[in-house]
């Protein structure tokens, strides 16, 4: 019996493909390959409600938009990562290598993992608002020519200049905060943008997001902060705010798009945006 895989035949600029239409025979793999985000979702969701098992081969916004196609059901998911980031595939210790992430979505044992949710749609790494809206927007154009993880560090330089902070509120039963911010974000995984450790302790098995807040700092300070990211150390500076969470309200002035794995939401936070831990939801081949 064959096992579906789902892949984006873009990512990587073609390579990935061609490294999957290579291994399909002898793996038994029937590919199915999708065109932008809704016919990702859409595809994840038919496969999910007729197989066990299915992998997804792409980058992390592949795996977001597979993730809530198969949302709320009980198939496996199998990941092969082969975008620019996949930060997903490496918090959770999979293999970067084409033959041997295959073999591993194939093979391990599954695992449950927590999810977040961003009102009902839900997220596997990082969700919030801030510069990396601004960053991701510059990403989606500059990276159509470009490729590598410098392009993340490169692009936060280029807005950095321009960026006005936003009037944030975060509300939970942990703590709060109120005022201007250059970024909010909820996370359930540690990584985004290729390898910033955003929330560097982070846990996909605990409950809770951790929430990172960087309050408003100047735009030389704030490039001084910014590499610290990589490392995870910037939470330690005092422009930082950090807490955990199972559930949180998060709203700002003016409202800003709700972004999670880099991907936009169908969300904003003019009113109060809810995220939150959903303890276990995905059941993943690790």
């Amino acid at each position: 019996m064959t096992t579906p895989l789902l892949y984006n035949p873009v990512a990587g600029r073609g390579k990935l493909a061609r490294a999957i239409e290579n291994l399909a025979a002898g793996k038994e793999l029937e590919l199915f390959a999708t065109n932008g985000a809704e016919e990702t979702r859409l595809t994840a969701g038919r496969l999910a409600a007729d197989h066990h098992r299915i992998l997804v081969a792409g980058g992390d916004g592949t795996l977001h938009h597979a993730i809530r196609g198969i949302d709320g059901s009980d198939a496996i998911l199998g990941i092969v990562a082969g975008g620019t980031g996949n930060d997903f595939a490496s918090a959770l210790g999979l293999p970067l290598d084409i033959d041997a992430a295959v073999e591993r979505a194939l093979t391990a044992q599954p695992q449950r993992i927590d999810l977040g949710r961003a009102g009902e749609v839900p997220f596997a790494g990082i969700a919030g608002v801030g510069i990396v809206a601004d960053v991701l927007n510059y990403l989606d154009v500059f990276t159509r020519r470009y490729r590598g993880n410098w392009v993340y560090p490169w692009a936060i330089v280029r807005t950095v200049a321009s960026y006005r902070p936003l009037d944030v509120i975060v509300e939970s039963d942990a703590a709060s905060f109120e005022g201007p911010a250059m970024i909010a974000v909820a996370a359930n995984a540690p990584r985004f943008g290729g390898g910033m450790l955003a929330a560097p302790e982070a846990s996909m098995r605990d409950g809770l997001l951790d929430v990172v807040i960087l309050k408003r700092t100047g735009r030389v300070r704030l490039i001084r902060i910014l590499p610290r990211v990589y490392r995870g150390t910037h939470v330690n500076d005092d422009a930082c705010v950090f807490f955990r969470a199972a559930r949180l309200r998060l709203t700002s002035r003016p409202p800003a798009v709700v972004y999670a794995d880099g991907e936009a939401l169908p969300l904003d936070t003019g009113e109060a945006t809810v995220l939150r831990s959903d303890r276990g939801a995905l059941l993943v081949a690790v």
